[in-house]
């Protein structure tokens, strides 16, 4: 019945006693459901960074990725003819390998020709930048993406702006 998805119910236990039976680990993975929740600062951060890229963009807010049963989506895309850019925003990562990690596949998977990562600009992001090598991801320099996404110009690489 566990094996034809037809039991009521399994106990981990009982699941994780059979995937080693057969030379498998157990894994799970949570998305949260319903309405997406963002707190005050998350949103605030995302409407200055908005402010700042100007007008010249269609923007979208809580895009999916375009997979189907995927729960996960863009913060915000920004688009024009030719050119789709994913946007997350993050007011405080705590480890920046996994965050990194995570945007590469969000990029790959949701099908946009660049990422921008908007970290509020404070000490604790500053430092976690400084603390890490981001460079091989994120090549071009925030100030200088901005100033291309504020003329409506191709930021020329993935990056990450302080806001």
């Amino acid at each position: 019945m566990i094996e034809r998805g037809t039991s009521p119910s399994v106990r981990l236990e009982t699941l994780t006693r059979m995937a080693a039976a057969v030379g498998l680990e157990p894994s799970i993975k949570l998305y949260p459901s319903g309405q997406p929740i963002r707190d005050k600062a998350h949103l605030e951060m995302l409407a200055r960074f908005r402010k700042a890229a100007g007008e010249r963009w269609r923007w979208a807010s809580e895009v999916p990725l375009p997979i189907p049963g995927d729960k996960r989506a863009w913060d915000r895309t920004m688009n024009r003819p030719g050119l789709s850019i994913g946007v997350e925003g993050e007011t405080r990562p705590t480890d920046m390998q996994e965050l990194q990690r995570r945007l590469l596949l969000k990029k790959r998977d949701g099908r946009v020709d660049r990422l921008i990562l908007v970290l509020a600009d404070t000490e604790w992001c500053r430092r976690l930048i400084r603390l890490n090598d981001l460079s091989e991801t994120f090549l071009m320099p925030g100030k200088v993406a901005l100033k291309a996404i504020a003329d409506g110009r191709d930021p020329g690489g993935d990056a990450i702006v302080l806001i």
